[in-house]
C-alpha cells in the first residue's frame, strides 16, 4: 500500500510523485476546510447559488464510495476495471478515486451518450459485467421514454438480426442513430 507523503511548507512546496488519493487525504488532514469545488445547488439554474465542497468532504465521499464499492461489488481481485455510465459531475470525480482505493482500475470509468436514455441515473458495472449488447438499452427503454438512441454499428447489426429487438425499438423511439463505422448491408 502506498504511504502518504504530504507535508506543507509556506515557503516552498514539496513536490513528490504520489497518488492523487494521497494528495486529497493529505489536504483533508492538513487543510480540511480548503474548498475543493463549488457545485450548483440546482441542476437547472444558478440562481440558488453553489454548495462548497471542502477537501474533508471530498475525502469523506471518496472513502464512503470506496467502502460502498467493496460492499456492493466485493473485494477486487486482479485490479478489475469499472465502467461508469452517468453524468460527469462531482460523483464522477469521487468515484474515480474511490475505485482506486477499493482496488479497481479507474482508467475504465467513462461517460457515455446513454445518459439521456438512463435519465441521468448513474450505473456502475465491473467491466466484465457490462452487457455488450443492446439489452442494456432495451432495459432502459422499459423505464424511461427516449426520442432517439445512438448505437455503435455492431449493436445496430444485432438489432437488425433480431426482429423482437427491432420491433421494440420501432415502438419506443423515433430515431435510431449510429456512428463509428459501417453497418452490414443485411441490416
Amino acid at each position: 500500500m502506498a504511504s502518504i507523503l504530504f507535508e506543507e511548507d509556506a515557503l516552498k512546496p514539496i513536490r513528490r510523485k504520489q497518488l492523487l488519493n494521497n494528495l486529497v487525504d493529505g489536504l483533508a488532514k492538513v487543510r480540511p476546510g480548503t474548498i475543493y469545488a463549488e457545485v450548483p445547488r440546482s441542476s437547472i439554474s444558478y440562481e440558488f447559488g453553489y454548495r462548497k465542497i471542502s477537501y474533508a468532504n471530498f475525502a469523506n465521499a471518496i472513502n464512503g464510495l470506496a467502502q460502498w464499492l467493496h460492499d456492493t461489488l466485493g473485494p477486487a481481485e486482479n485490479f478489475p476495471t469499472l465502467a461508469y455510465i452517468g453524468p460527469n459531475d462531482f460523483l464522477y470525480n469521487a468515484l474515480m478515486l474511490a475505485a482506486v482505493k477499493a482496488g479497481y482500475k479507474a482508467g475504465g470509468i467513462f461517460m457515455t451518450l446513454l445518459n439521456a436514455v438512463f435519465n441521468q441515473t448513474p450505473l456502475i458495472y465491473p467491466l466484465s459485467g457490462v452487457p455488450l449488447s443492446t439489452k442494456i438499452v432495451l432495459e432502459a427503454l422499459n423505464h424511461v421514454k427516449a426520442d432517439s438512441v445512438l448505437l455503435a454499428p455492431p449493436l445496430v447489426d444485432e438489432v437488425g438480426a433480431n426482429p423482437e429487438m427491432l420491433n421494440f425499438l420501432v415502438k419506443n423511439i423515433d430515431v435510431l442513430l449510429y456512428g463509428g463505422g459501417d453497418v452490414s448491408q443485411a441490416t
